[in-house]
């Protein structure tokens, strides 16, 4: 019974290893190669600062166009 115990606690030890081992790679990986979705927000982000802008602004008949 003792080493069953003892063999159980070395398999998890050495699962909890293997996921860290695991985590870590993971996290170079990332590191390393980027997110993948990283262009589309860009782009998402540039397209919202573009539309945001006001080009001109109309009082009354008057189109003002510069931005002071």
């Amino acid at each position: 019974m003792q080493q069953e115990k003892i063999a159980q606690r070395e398999l998890d030890m050495a699962l909890d290893g293997e996921e860290m081992y695991l985590l870590e790679k993971s996290k170079v990986r990332c590191h390393l190669e980027g997110d993948g979705n990283t262009a589309y927000f860009h782009r998402i982000f540039k397209i919202k600062n573009t539309t945001k802008l006001i080009t001109l602004i109309k009082d009354g008949d008057q189109i003002l166009t510069k931005p002071n």
